[in-house]
């Protein structure tokens, strides 16, 4: 749901939007969250090919994305941290959404 449609859906029902509940969208990010979603993306996923687990992101080549768009030295550790908590989020998101064997 896009912020518009949230919008849109509080208007229709006549209710005050909730600060918590409205969508965030990729320009609400810092210029710095953006840039590490852009890296994160072009980073090759692992999978436990055995069990259909998620390892992770492949952090092979990171530094070259970082020198190829120009990343300053001084901000490399910063994307490399957001790439990290990014991947967190997106492993336990996978986990959770992976059905439970009983």
């Amino acid at each position: 749901m896009t912020k518009d449609s949230y919008f849109e859906m509080c208007e229709m029902l006549g209710t005050e939007p909730v600060d918590d509940e409205i969508p965030v969208e990729y320009e609400d990010f810092c210029l710095d969250v953006q840039e590490a979603l852009g890296i994160y993306s072009k980073l090759r996923d692992e999978w436990d090919t055995m069990n259909g687990v998620y390892m992770g992101k492949n952090y092979v080549g990171l530094v070259d994305l970082l020198e190829l768009l120009e990343v300053p030295v001084e901000d490399r550790r910063t994307q490399f941290e957001l790439i990290g908590i990014i991947d967190g989020h997106r492993s336990k998101a996978i986990a959770d959404a992976k059905p439970k064997s009983k």
